[in-house]
C-alpha cells in the first residue's frame, strides 16, 4: 500500500490518475472532487460543485485539467492548478457517469443514465455530438490519444466504439453470454460466485421454486 487517501465525507465513486503519476483526482457522493498529491498523500484541492453526487472524474495527461461527471446532469472542466471552474457542459437528462477527456484537453466525453455519449469541446463547452444507440444507461466512456475515437461502455452489456468527428458508430462489442436463456432452476453442485457467474453471462431461475 503506498497511500491511503482520507477526506471524503461520502463514498467515493471515481479516481483518476495524471499520465506521470503525480496527482489523483477522486470524486464522491459528498460532493466534491479532490485532488492529491500522489507520493505524500497530501490534499492540494477541494472543488466544490453542485449539490450531489459527483460519480466520474478525468484528468488530462499533464494534470492541468480535470473534468467531473454530476447527479444534476452536467459534466464540469476545471483547472486543477487554480482550481477555476472553466466549463459548465450541460445536455444531459440524467446523471453524468463518466466523462475522459483527449490527451491534447481539447475534448471532453460524457456518458449518462440518460443512455447517450456526448463529445465536447472542453474550454468552450460547446457539444459537438451526441452518440445514441445504447439501450442503457451509459457508465463509462474512453477518448483515443488522438482523439479520434470514443468508447462508450453500457449497463446493456455492450461496448461501443464511435468515430468523434462523424458520431458513426464503427463497432458495437458484445460479451459471449453462452448460458444465454439457459434455465438453472434447480442446479445442485455449484457455489454461489459459480451461480452468479451464469446469470452474468444469461442464465435464468424461475423465482419461487
Amino acid at each position: 500500500l503506498l497511500a491511503s487517501l482520507e477526506g471524503h465525507d461520502g463514498a467515493v465513486w471515481g479516481v483518476a490518475l495524471s499520465g506521470d503519476g503525480r496527482l489523483l483526482a477522486s470524486g464522491s457522493t459528498d460532493g466534491t472532487v479532490r485532488l492529491w498529491e500522489v507520493t505524500s498523500g497530501r490534499m492540494l484541492a477541494t472543488l466544490l460543485g453542485p449539490t450531489g453526487a459527483v460519480y466520474g472524474v478525468a484528468l488530462t495527461w499533464d494534470g492541468r485539467l480535470l473534468a467531473s461527471g454530476h447527479a444534476d446532469g452536467t459534466a464540469r472542466l476545471w483547472d486543477a492548478e487554480s482550481e477555476r471552474l472553466l466549463a459548465t457542459l450541460e445536455g444531459h437528462t440524467g446523471p453524468v457517469q463518466g466523462v475522459a477527456i483527449s490527451a491534447d484537453g481539447r475534448l471532453l466525453a460524457s456518458g449518462s443514465w440518460d443512455g447517450t455519449a456526448r463529445l465536447w469541446e472542453a474550454e468552450s463547452g460547446r457539444l459537438l455530438v451526441t452518440l445514441r444507440g445504447h439501450a442503457g444507461a451509459v457508465w463509462g466512456v474512453a477518448v483515443s490519444a488522438d482523439g479520434g475515437l470514443i468508447a462508450s461502455s453500457s449497463y446493456d452489456g455492450t461496448v461501443r466504439l464511435w468515430e468523434t468527428s462523424t458520431g458513426e458508430r464503427l463497432r458495437t462489442l458484445r460479451a459471449d453470454r453462452r448460458y444465454e436463456r439457459m434455465d438453472i432452476t434447480g442446479l445442485t453442485g455449484i457455489t454461489d460466485a459459480q451461480r452468479q457467474s451464469m446469470f452474468a453471462l444469461g442464465a435464468t431461475e424461475r423465482a419461487g421454486v
